[in-house]
């Protein structure tokens, strides 16, 4: 780890044990970002077990973000297997992913939002450019439409709440979309884990793999979503249509300690083929 990245994570240790209205702590904060600033555009960040190079607004990213799923995510990955992130964000899933499946593996990513795909960018130039890594700033949807008005949140021109919108308005702009099963079709390789966090268009995410869940290019994958009930009747959906689509096409759902789990909360939950569980479980607990 460089120096700027050691002394950020001394100052963050040291800022857990000040109240956060001291002002010692807030111009410490403000001369060190200024610092910053005006000599690196980057520093390493530690999550989990692994260390990433972020950009510098995300220099104080949680040592624990997403920690058990995370930790799940990392116990689904071999190396060699191909990884496809849907809904990217900054990268976070897409770089440790590539460290995990290694040389021989694959990790595509879709990130829709323009200025999240922006930091998506440059968070893969700062962690070496991974060969095996694609990124695709475009959205995934069930490959009825070209393309998706796209809802941006934006706070100092970043949004972490981005998301599909129903129609186009002040605040949304038009990006391409496609079904996994036309990527299935582009792509050398079908995948074997699919992450998928999409703030409420996962029924079109899961609607639009219905060759690749049915196993017509492969083994059938297994995919970490996420849900959000709160953003899916937006989009003219509800919870309960998740489980119904997953009876249909014969798989189980599990909590992220592969667990059985109905996908109706508002959590990550594993979407596994009924002929792999034992082998996912087993990969949980190994």
């Amino acid at each position: 780890m460089d120096l700027f990245s050691s002394m950020n994570l001394w100052l963050r240790g040291w800022a857990r044990h000040v109240r956060p209205d001291n002002p010692l702590r807030r111009q410490a904060a403000r001369a060190w970002g200024w610092f910053l600033e005006r000599t690196t555009p980057t520093v390493m960040v530690p999550i989990g077990d692994k260390q990433l190079r972020l950009a510098l607004r995300f220099r104080s990213m949680a040592l624990d973000y997403e920690r058990d799923t995370l930790q799940t995510f990392r116990r689904l990955l071999t190396p060699g297997e191909v990884v496809w992130d849907v809904g990217a964000n900054l990268g976070i899933y897409t770089l440790i992913a590539a460290q995990l499946v290694g040389e021989k593996g694959q990790v595509v990513s879709w990130e829709p939002s323009p200025p999240v795909f922006q930091y998506l960018q440059q968070h893969y130039a700062a962690n070496g450019s991974p060969a095996t890594v694609t990124l695709i700033p475009e959205a995934i949807h069930d490959g009825s439409v070209a393309s998706v008005p796209f809802l941006l949140d934006l706070q100092d021109g970043f949004s972490s709440t981005g998301r599909v919108s129903s129609t186009l308005g002040q605040q949304t702009c038009p990006v391409p979309a496609a079904a996994l099963d036309d990527w299935c079709d582009r792509l050398s390789r079908p995948p074997d884990v699919v992450k998928v966090d999409v703030e409420g268009a996962e029924l079109f995410v899961l609607r639009g793999a219905a060759r690749l869940m049915a196993g017509m290019t492969s083994r059938r994958p297994v995919f970490l979503l996420a849900v959000h009930p709160m953003f899916l009747p937006n989009l003219g959906c509800q919870p309960e249509q998740i489980p119904a689509l997953l009876h249909e096409r014969d798989y189980i759902s599990l909590s992220v300690a592969g667990k059985p789990a109905r996908p109706v909360e508002y959590s990550e939950y594993l979407l596994v083929p009924r002929e792999r569980v034992e082998e996912v479980q087993a990969r949980l607990h190994s």
